[in-house]
């Protein structure tokens, strides 16, 4: 085994939140609704004085973090998440920036995006600042770009 972890957390809290959850299904509630928290690595990253892309390493150290993270969230944060005596860790993907943390270097220092940036705040007229306005049209399903001149 490569890696080994004990967990101090008493078998008959899991019980108690397993039946929780149960009554949960059944729409009833047992001494009080069940409590679950989503908190996820870059949450657990500075209390572990982690750098986050460090997390995105290799393999074997994101494993190591993640089992490392279920540990704390267990012992020190009150929900209902351990049910028994078992956890399950998954690999974590997310946009870490920049892309070096997933091992690859882009020509130019560019950064990867899906799409342009979002912004928030709107011109007088509700554009959006330097853009320009879109509009559909039947025989197009891909927007006509039309200057605001």
């Amino acid at each position: 085994m490569r890696f080994e972890i004990d967990i101090d957390y008493p078998i008959e809290k899991m019980e108690l939140s397993r039946k929780r959850l149960e009554a949960r299904n059944q729409f009833r509630i047992l001494d009080r609704v069940p409590v679950n928290y989503c908190v996820v690595a870059r949450y657990f990253a500075p209390i572990f004085g982690l750098r986050y892309l460090d997390f995105f390493k290799d393999a074997e150290t994101q494993y190591y973090w993640l089992l490392q993270f279920a540990k704390y969230h267990i012992e020190n944060i009150p929900c209902d998440i351990c049910t028994e005596p078992v956890i399950s860790v998954l690999p974590y993907f997310d946009n870490a920036i920049p892309p070096s943390a997933q091992g690859r270097r882009l020509p130019g220092g560019r950064i990867p995006t899906a799409r342009p940036p979002h912004y928030t705040q709107r011109r007088g007229d509700g554009a959006l600042p330097g853009s320009q306005t879109r509009r559909r049209t039947a025989r197009h399903r891909h927007p006509v770009v039309v200057s605001d001149a």
